[in-house]
């Protein structure tokens, strides 16, 4: 080796080099000709198990999302029926409020119709009471008019003593 050079490039350090070199190549073949079909099976097989994984999630996040739909609908639609239903049921109090209200006044302007058809019959019957006694009452002072002479001090006498019996009969 010469003086003050690190590293001489002789004849031995050249034969060295070249045999790493083809140890090194010589190494790489015999690995690559065992170590690769497995190596790249595995990576094959973990690669389409990969796969399989992210299409098993997409089906499944699919499916979430189609039953999340599908129940956001049903929930949709229980609301909806639950709107018609309190609509049709406040309806049906509304219709039913009314009948009674309608059956009520009815019977009321039933009460009423008999109770004035009532008061007129006993008005009626009281004014065919009371000019029955009026004739009575005429009749009576008539007999007492011919039983006594016509003097008209008499007359009055007579007039009030047939309006005292009167009152005095009832």
């Amino acid at each position: 080796m010469p003086e003050g050079s690190i590293i001489s490039f002789d004849s031995g350090l050249l034969v060295h080099i070249g045999i790493q070199w083809f140890n090194i190549v010589l190494l790489s073949v015999v690995l690559v000709r065992i170590l690769y079909k497995p190596v790249k099976k595995f990576m094959d097989t973990r690669a389409a198990g990969i796969r399989d994984h992210m299409a098993s999630a997409r089906r499944a996040n699919d499916e979430a999302r189609d039953l999340k739909a599908e129940y956001e609908k049903k929930i949709a639609d229980i609301d909806r029926e639950r709107s018609e239903m309190l609509y049709r049921a406040e309806r049906h109090a509304a219709q039913k409020s009314e009948q009674i209200v309608k059956e009520t006044k009815e019977k009321a302007d039933a009460m009423i119709r008999q109770a004035e058809e009532t008061s007129a019959l006993e008005l009626k019957r009281g004014r065919e009471r009371l000019r029955l006694e009026a004739v009575e009452l005429a009749s009576l002072i008539a007999g007492k008019f011919v039983q006594a002479s016509m003097d008209e001090g008499l007359q009055k006498q007579l007039t009030d003593q047939a309006f005292k019996d009167y009152v005095d009969a009832r």
